[in-house]
């Protein structure tokens, strides 16, 4: 499961052209990240 959001969005429409910007975020579970060798805290990964 995955879980995207983006806050702090601005977004520019011109003539020919359409432009946007924001700060985006993607939750991964801890589980994930430890089989991928990242330092967790066990505790949390359930």
């Amino acid at each position: 499961m995955c879980v995207f959001y983006v806050e702090d969005e601005s977004v520019a429409v011109g003539d020919h052209m359409i432009v946007g910007r924001g700060i985006g975020y993607q939750q991964t579970l801890g589980s994930v990240l430890a089989a991928a060798g990242l330092d967790v805290d066990p505790d949390a990964c359930t």
